[in-house]
């Protein structure tokens, strides 16, 4: 937000970034060639990524901020004007809506998962199954095994989610909203984007403290933020080439 063609003390890919304004709102750039991150090796992609995210986020301690899709390469100051002039209204929308917030990005792994499926193994329904498997014939045992290995799965699934809901539902009061994102291995139990007051992230924190006593070191919490709300707005900006119009129109026939 605002209309001050400002030079700020931040360093983005292309260098020192500055403001681009547009009516009440401003986008922030820096000058750099195109640069074809999906060709380039993964450590020089992810010591550009973490420049843009540090630039981000010092430009957040003073601003909000509606982040671009990273890679975005705009080529000449009128494509600029074009781009604030259409997306105005959604831009300013999205400003408006998240001013004075943050998102917080929490993921709860088990501390030890073998002891997890121990707890699991130990249960009567797999108890069981063990001594059924047992009884039978020994061509008919492998399909046992790996009926077994199905219930400690379905089970541990069940015990994941029963657990992400209990840690949701607390924390879900202090946010204005939140989102699940992916659970990536059986080892994480969640993974959650948490968008809140900036003034609140502490008493979240807190929050999230008695939950870590709660579960007496059963769980391991990672807590990373402030964050902007990629999870809850980010803008993507794509310019059509005559050849994909083309394209389009052959395949709609017109």
């Amino acid at each position: 937000p605002g209309n001050d063609q400002l030079t700020l003390e931040v360093q983005g890919i292309g260098g020192q970034v500055y403001a681009i304004p547009y009516e009440d709102i401003s986008l922030v750039v820096s000058e750099s060639d195109p640069i074809s991150f999906t060709s380039i090796r993964k450590e020089e992609l992810l010591n550009y990524l973490l420049l843009h995210q540090s630039a981000i986020e010092k430009i957040m301690q003073n601003y909000s901020v509606i982040p671009l899709k990273f890679g975005t390469f705009l080529e000449e100051d009128r494509d600029i004007q074009k781009i604030m002039e259409k997306g105005y209204l959604p831009f300013k929308e999205s400003l408006d809506s998240l001013n004075g917030k943050i998102e917080l990005n929490l993921v709860a792994l088990w501390a030890n998962l073998n002891e997890v499926l121990k707890e699991i193994g130990e249960l009567p329904e797999i108890q069981q199954l063990k001594e059924a498997i047992v009884q039978r014939p020994l061509s008919e045992r492998v399909q046992g095994g790996i009926e077994l290995g199905k219930m400690v799965k379905g089970l541990l699934d069940k015990k994941r989610d029963e657990t992400a809901a209990e840690i949701s539902s607390v924390l879900k009061d202090k946010a204005y909203a939140f989102c699940q994102q992916a659970v990536l291995n059986d080892g994480m139990i969640c993974n959650i984007a948490f968008l809140i007051d900036k003034e609140k992230k502490e008493e979240f924190e807190k929050e999230l403290e008695e939950l870590d006593k709660k579960y007496g070191g059963k769980i391991n919490f990672k807590l990373v933020g402030p964050l902007p709300p990629y999870s809850f707005a980010t803008f993507e900006i794509k310019k059509i080439t005559p050849d994909a119009i083309f394209y389009a129109k052959a395949v709609l026939g017109i």
